[in-house]
């Protein structure tokens, strides 16, 4: 484990975001990206060999040990939330609503890939120009609500470097 670096849990949807965005090596420069071998399941079902090459070497995989009881979500979004708590992990990157909101009220650090973009701009991996151009890729690829975008872009604004 890198200690430099932030360590994100990642869902499937995510990653697969990230790669198809060509952002994902950056934030492997700047972040461990941990996932569970469900979750690495899930991204070999339909993954090109380069893409899953990209998920082998751009993350890590590590088991859960312990379960959550987490109503409404499925089993791989309750064992990446489990990996968070079993590693004090920082922050959980994830595209789904309810882990989101799950994150939310339990007070735990989360991005979806918007706001990892933002923050990629901050650790200076990705130019106000090249986010925006990160962002307009991200929305073609992912289903975000109107006031996800106009948050990510307000963020981006804010960023003074």
């Amino acid at each position: 484990m890198d200690y430099t670096k932030q360590n994100l849990c990642a869902d499937a949807c995510s990653l697969i975001y990230l790669y198809r965005c060509d952002i994902l090596r950056y934030a492997a420069r700047c972040f461990c990206l941990w996932i569970t071998p469900e979750i690495l399941q899930e991204l070999s079902v339909k993954a090109s060999g380069k893409e899953l090459q990209a998920y082998y070497s751009m993350a890590c995989v590590k088991n859960v040990t312990q379960h959550l009881a987490i109503r409404g979500l499925t089993a791989n979004d309750r064992g990446l939330i489990a990996l968070f708590h079993q590693e004090n992990y920082d922050a959980i990157l994830s595209e789904d609503g309810k882990i989101l909101h799950y994150c939310k009220n339990n007070h735990i650090q989360h991005f979806c890939s918007l706001s990892l973009v933002c923050e990629l701009v901050k650790k200076r991996e990705f130019s106000q120009e090249q986010a925006h151009i990160r962002f307009e890729s991200l929305k073609e690829c992912g289903l975000y609500a109107p006031w996800v975008i106009e948050q990510a872009y307000s963020i981006l604004a804010s960023i003074k470097l």
